[in-house]
């Protein structure tokens, strides 16, 4: 897995949607070794299942539930532990579907 880059110095390796609580932690702390400190996360989760409300799995359904809502939670509160009484900054950063209006194959 090739690492982002902040000002040309690797900040952290990207997270995997289907990373356990436990390599998120392990990925947080190595942004605090790396930095020194925890002072903002970013989860930038997405993915989306097309189907009619009626034609949804349950599958499709927590598959998506899992990266969009569980994925945030897991890097959040992995970077929540670091950030100290000094507090930090959390984005979310998702997508524009859940928004958009008229489309007959989105259950969402």
């Amino acid at each position: 897995m090739k690492p982002l880059t902040l000002w040309s110095k690797p900040a952290a390796s990207a997270c995997r949607y289907r990373w356990t609580f436990d390599q998120v932690d392990r990925l947080a702390a190595a942004a605090v070794r790396q930095f020194g400190s925890q002072d903002i996360a970013v989860a930038s989760a997405d993915i989306l299942r097309r189907a009619p409300l009626d034609e949804m799995t349950d599958d499709a359904w927590n598959d998506m539930l899992s990266v969009d809502l569980t994925g945030v939670l897991r890097m959040f509160r992995s970077c929540a532990r670091l950030m100290g009484e000094g507090g930090g900054s959390m984005v979310a950063v998702s997508s524009i579907a859940g928004g958009v209006c008229g489309w007959d194959d989105h259950a969402h």
